[in-house]
């Protein structure tokens, strides 16, 4: 998802100038939206180029005003308009530091980029550039994947550039040089980029087999992730070579009864379930369970996460009442770890659900997808993927149930959040496109659905499937 920018056309370029005339409310109570709209948007058309400069990259303060945003949207808004992030010196170096020392500080300044909290001087002004974003098609989606887009280009190649820097002073052959490897290779890996990952994790590899040997920790911990590597990419017999391979040598090192074995045996059955070998998925997580309670005890939160993995193997094979079992043995380890008002209750509610509604219990279903919801709303927020996933679980039950006017609602409702949150081109707009097509389609309003599924089609460029909840 790397991409790479224009080259900087020449003459000047906008850098956010607008602090000093925004703070000024008498100001800006004299422009109308129509002048911010075409005048002012048009003249950053014409400079061609807006440079955001972003600090602390951990949490950029631009993203966080108003008019910043305004001028970021400008840019992303207008056809040729070049939009260029840049960090300072320093910045660039606590980024480095920050993918060398921990790869998840990266991903996770990525998840913070929320262009809705951005905030203004005058209410006025912020209300008015709020409604300009949002009644642009992208809207705010498009605008946090655009800065997104831009920042994991940037970590990319800072990432990446490291690597050749060490390369270029001849330190290839050292640990240092393999832990850097590593490193870029998960903040790939983390950002869909499998193939490169692998590349990085190879060599970090082969010069630790060189320095610890076959059975050495870091080769096992690589061997773990070039198999997640391969299970991402669907190709599901390299990930379980390469996870039998990490399970040998954590076995001798560790013992058959290490809560590291048990992940081990839990990734293997997770690459099974994915290949849809159903009965080895159950069995490797039945291994995974075994230890985890003997290591870590039936109340824990990895205990409760391979419940929930058994679970998901025997919806997969349709039995849904093992599921259904499995699942409730999940939530009352997440509640009493983990409490009733947290994401991973929600989601095993979600699943139970799921479950239901594979039973054809819609009713039971709804009230499961409801409980999810209320507390995704609580924890998480209206505005969030995943809350935008459990309206759309509520559609899918009510669309199961033959109530297509409620189906459509929560249709609507998870599309207007995920278009904000992920984009108008996110493979989740094109589902929900597709599941409001398929409630229109069996209302009879062919000409409602035929808009619908083109919509979906002009993102995924595949044919229509009927409407499916997201699990």
């Amino acid at each position: 998802m790397s991409k790479q920018g224009r080259s900087r056309p020449a003459g000047v370029f906008l850098v956010c100038p607008l602090n000093a005339t925004a703070k000024n409310a008498n100001f800006t109570a004299t422009i109308t939206q129509e002048w911010w709209s075409t005048t002012f948007k048009q003249s950053i058309a014409n400079i061609g180029h807006v440079l955001l400069v972003l600090m602390p990259w951990r949490d950029p303060v631009p993203l966080t005003r108003a008019w910043c945003l305004w001028e970021i949207f400008c840019g992303i808004s207008n056809e040729g308009t070049e939009v260029t992030i840049q960090l300072p010196n320093s910045e660039e170096q606590a980024l480095e530091d920050a993918i060398r020392d921990s790869y998840k500080a990266v991903t996770d300044t990525l998840v913070r980029v929320q262009a809705q909290r951005a905030d203004a001087f005058n209410p006025h002004d912020k209300h008015m550039i709020f409604t300009a974003i949002e009644s642009w098609a992208g809207g705010f989606g498009a605008v946090n994947q655009a800065v997104k887009d831009q920042l994991r280009a940037w970590c990319l190649q800072k990432a990446v550039g490291a690597v050749e820097a060490m390369r270029a002073r001849g330190e290839d052959s050292t640990d240092a040089f393999a832990h850097l490897c590593h490193s870029v290779g998960l903040v790939l890996d983390d950002f869909g980029q499998h193939d490169r990952a692998i590349a990085f994790y190879e060599a970090a590899l082969a010069i630790y087999l060189r320095t610890e040997g076959e059975k050495g920790e870091n080769v096992a911990a690589l061997y773990n992730n070039l198999g997640g590597a391969y299970d991402d990419k669907g190709e599901y017999d390299k990930a379980i070579a390469f996870y039998e391979k990490d399970l040998a040598i954590t076995v001798e090192a560790l013992g058959e009864k290490h809560p590291s074995t048990a992940e081990t045996y839990g990734n293997l059955g997770a690459a099974y379930r994915n290949k849809g070998e159903y009965d080895k998925a159950i069995e490797h997580f039945e291994k995974a369970l075994a230890v985890f309670v003997e290591a870590l005890g039936e109340q824990h939160p990895s205990t409760a996460q391979t419940y929930n993995n058994l679970g998901n193997a025997y919806k997969n094979k349709g039995e849904y009442d093992k599921a259904v079992a499995f699942y409730e043995k999940d939530l009352a380890i997440t509640v009493e770890t983990l409490g009733e008002k947290h994401p991973s209750t929600a989601d095993t509610y979600n699943n139970l659900g799921a479950a239901y509604e594979n039973k054809g219990e819609y009713d039971k279903a709804i009230a499961f997808y409801e409980k999810a919801l209320a507390i995704k709303v609580d924890t998480l927020g209206e505005k969030h993927p995943s809350t935008a996933s459990t309206y759309n679980n509520l559609g899918t039950a009510y669309y199961s149930k033959g109530e297509y006017d409620k189906a459509i609602a929560f249709y609507e409702k998870d599309l207007a959040i995920t278009v904000e949150t992920l984009g108008e081109k996110h493979p989740s707009t094109a589902d929900t496109y597709n599941n409001l097509g398929a409630a229109y389609d069996d209302k009879g309003e062919y000409d409602k659905a035929i808009a619908f599924y083109e919509k979906a089609l002009a993102i995924t460029g595949g044919a229509r499937t009927a409407a499916h909840s997201q699990c």
